[in-house]
């Protein structure tokens, strides 16, 4: 019976430790878009605007 308390826990655990990860990747990910983003897409309109 501990065993499958132990693996209870351990599945617990990795399903958690994989959430967060999938949810730094995904903040990563938007970081890095929102700046490739603001680079070739906000400044060209924004000069537009501008000029």
């Amino acid at each position: 019976m501990r065993s499958t308390g132990l693996w209870s826990a351990l599945w617990r655990l990795g399903l958690l430790g994989l959430w967060n990860g999938l949810c730094a990747g995904l903040r990563l990910a938007a970081c890095c878009l929102r700046g490739v983003l603001g680079r070739s897409v906000i400044r060209p309109l924004l000069g537009l605007v501008l000029d």
